[in-house]
């Protein structure tokens, strides 16, 4: 099994995202992310954090020779570890935040025209008037 594919779910079964995976170990999210994608790899000192990060045996680690255990149990463990709500389930709800955020803006615009109409007839209506009466 490849290096980054063993990250990938070492991180995920321990929780962790990408970002702070990157800021325990003082590097950017985008390089945990090219490590696991495999264009690049860690220097032997951030292996050696990362295995004591991961609870993983640093040969276990940087041998692709060698296979993770539970591979696929570490990713449904991870899973269930992970109590906060997936990016899956969020996307669909900032649509719906910013569909409704445009519905409430479009009937705050047709309200406020309206309104201001209303008083701009009011006033034009009571200058006509007070206009006519001065002749």
């Amino acid at each position: 099994m490849k290096f980054g594919d063993k990250l990938s779910i070492l991180r995920k079964k321990e929780g962790l995202s990408q970002e702070e995976l990157g800021e325990k170990l003082g590097v950017t999210r985008q390089t945990v992310s090219k490590w696991e994608l495999g264009q690049s790899k860690p220097d032997t000192d951030k292996l050696m954090e990362l295995s004591k990060l991961l609870n993983v045996d640093f040969n276990t680690l940087v041998d692709d020779n060698v296979e993770l255990e539970t591979a696929t149990n570490n990713i449904s463990n991870a899973a269930t570890k992970n109590e906060g709500v997936s990016t899956d389930e969020v996307k669909p709800r900032i649509w719906l935040l910013v569909v409704l955020i445009t519905i409430a803006l479009i009937i705050v615009v047709i309200l406020g025209t309206t309104f201001i109409g209303d008083r701009r007839a009011k006033e034009e209506e009571k200058n006509g008037i007070f206009a006519m009466s001065l002749t």
